[in-house]
């Protein structure tokens, strides 16, 4: 409706500013129209991932750790299976088991595609010489250190998703988890 009005303006009156205004419009559209297009081609690749609630899920996952104080924030519907909760769990476990922090910000910010999903823990910072290992399978380090699969199945859960996950520090302490999943699109 907007790129007919601003047609009929530019026809009835000549006014040249309307052709910018109906540029954007179709550009605007056709970005929307491949949004959906790669949406119904993800559905169709992952036909066995479900849509789940990401504060359901969490609310779930979080009660198991009364001592801990955890806020959430932020709504969103993703692309996921059972194995999101085990996910969720084990960056909070590792968060508290070898972070030990005993604060947990979580984070949902809604981007064009996915979700955004930030574990914020206010611990002990993840040293800088292993961050690029710590998703690699059998890694583990310190005393506290495990099998090492944790992470590792973790990021290949994330990866059968189509998402993405990430470590960072958060300033002035501790650990940032940051996972990016494919969003539930309304029609």
């Amino acid at each position: 409706m907007v790129i007919k009005s601003a047609l009929d303006i530019y026809q009835d009156q000549n006014d040249k500013t309307m052709l910018g205004e109906i540029e954007k419009r179709v550009e605007k559209s056709l970005k929307r129209i491949n949004m959906h297009r790669e949406h119904e081609n993800f559905v169709e690749s992952y036909k066995e991932l479900e849509e789940y609630d990401l504060v359901t899920v969490l609310n779930e996952v979080t009660q198991n750790y009364p001592g801990i104080k955890i806020a959430i924030s932020g709504t969103g519907e993703v692309y996921a299976d059972d194995a999101i909760y085990s996910v969720f769990e084990n960056i909070i476990n590792n968060a508290i088991k070898h972070g030990n922090t005993k604060k947990i910000d979580i984070e949902i910010d809604e981007k064009e595609k996915y979700y955004e999903i930030r574990f914020k823990d206010y611990g002990i910072c993840i040293p800088e010489n292993i961050k690029d290992q710590i998703f690699d399978d059998g890694f583990h380090y310190g005393k506290k250190g495990h099998t090492g699969i944790g992470l590792y199945n973790i990021e290949k859960t994330i990866e059968n998703y189509d998402g993405e996950i990430e470590v960072a520090d958060n300033k002035p302490k501790g650990t940032i988890i940051i996972i990016r999943l494919r969003k539930i699109i309304k029609r």
